[in-house]
């Protein structure tokens, strides 16, 4: 994304963030405790049954690891009205 304009202005950003379906990650990261089986079950992103738990990881993730200071200053509503 550094290159994303040739010659004018860039005006796209991009930040990363990543959920690692493995025991140690979750644990560490997270504090989340997921047996095996678990584990092994939610892995599976074809199954709607498994929806609500990814969910649920995402959300905790992003309390965790989206910052205010990622998100550029033209996402700020109030200052973009004033």
């Amino acid at each position: 994304m550094r290159l994303d304009s040739e010659r004018g202005p860039q005006l796209a950003t991009y930040v990363r963030y990543n959920v690692l379906l493995e025991q140690d990650w979750l644990k560490t990261e997270l504090d989340v405790d997921l047996d095996g089986d678990k584990l092994e079950q939610i892995r599976k992103m074809d199954d709607p049954s498994n929806l609500s738990d990814l969910a649920n990881l995402g959300r905790l993730a992003a309390s965790k690891q989206v910052k205010l200071e990622h998100l550029p200053q033209a996402f700020d509503l109030a200052k973009a009205s004033t």
